[in-house]
């Protein structure tokens, strides 16, 4: 295991600890590896156990079996391993009213954190300014939202757990998240459980697959790009961007490094095939 890996070995978590039948389980028997430098997206249907996952890999919640690593070592050995690595993670919650415990925005970041560079850099980042003096519950849904991600971002985590953090928000909103994650994610490991499952495919180097409480996939995003049928067969729809690409790719439009890129890309490359066309018959 790399040096600031993180493992879960047979972790699982029941609502009840003295019982043992599987159907009780939220999450039964998860063994995963979490590498830095990689961002990691969690999909699944409803009640798969997802948002339970995020709370167990952050040590918020103890597992009823099984456990987890970091550095080789157990968090849950004792309270020094645990405090230590909790203080090393960053969360953002579904519910950011939850994170908030000042009264004005400014009171927020001077407490989370502290550098005043570091304020001035966030609030300039993440377009915080005229929120300064305001309230964090006076905010709309999708300000909370980058509000707690700048926070938590600003602290300088090794870990982020990022439960639907871009639900809800504006096309503008979810790119600045986006291109925080990809522009500083060689200094952390990421997590991010999302329901978008295009979001998944497009932001993430290694996708996990949660179905009836248990991991059914966990490898490379390209892979499963590569298998789509997999996708149907474990009850999601494949996103018609997908689709796309791989019409492209079979026309020789597109490579297999462009096997799945956004739309923006998509109206790009097939601009750009349309007008290499008309100059070839032109001469």
């Amino acid at each position: 295991m790399n040096e600031g890996s993180i493992q879960l070995k047979d972790v699982s978590f029941a609502l009840t600890s003295n019982n043992e039948k599987d159907e009780n389980f939220i999450l039964h028997k998860v063994n995963l590896l979490f590498q830095p430098g990689k961002v990691y997206a969690v999909v699944g249907m409803n009640g798969s156990g997802k948002s339970t996952l995020l709370d167990i890999i952050s040590g918020l919640k103890k597992p009823t079996a099984g456990n987890i690593y970091s550095n080789e070592q157990d968090i849950h050995q004792n309270k020094k391993p645990l405090l230590h690595y909790i203080g090393t993670m960053g969360y953002c919650v579904q519910t950011p009213d939850t994170a908030f415990f000042h009264k004005t925005v400014e009171e927020e970041l001077n407490y989370s954190i502290k550098d005043d560079k570091k304020i001035e850099k966030t609030v300039k980042q993440f377009n915080l300014q005229k929120m300064l003096s305001l309230s964090p519950f006076q905010l709309s849904g999708g300000q909370k939202k980058v509000l707690q991600f700048a926070l938590t971002i600003g602290q300088s985590p090794s870990l982020i757990l990022l439960d639907e953090v871009t639900a809800g928000l504006d096309k503008n909103g979810q790119q600045l998240i986006h291109s925080e994650l990809e522009r500083n994610k060689k200094e952390r490991i990421t997590v991010m459980v999302t329901h978008n499952l295009e979001e998944a495919l497009l932001s993430s180097d290694y996708l996990i697959i949660l179905n009836e409480q248990k991991v059914v996939y966990f490898d490379q995003t390209e892979q499963l790009v590569q298998r789509p049928d997999l996708l149907t067969h474990w009850g999601f729809s494949i996103p018609q961007s997908l689709k796309i690409c791989q019409e492209l790719m079979n026309e020789g439009i597109f490579s297999h490094q462009q096997l799945y890129v956004d739309n923006k890309k998509i109206v790009r490359a097939i601009l750009q095939e349309q007008n290499e066309r008309a100059f070839k018959n032109d001469s």
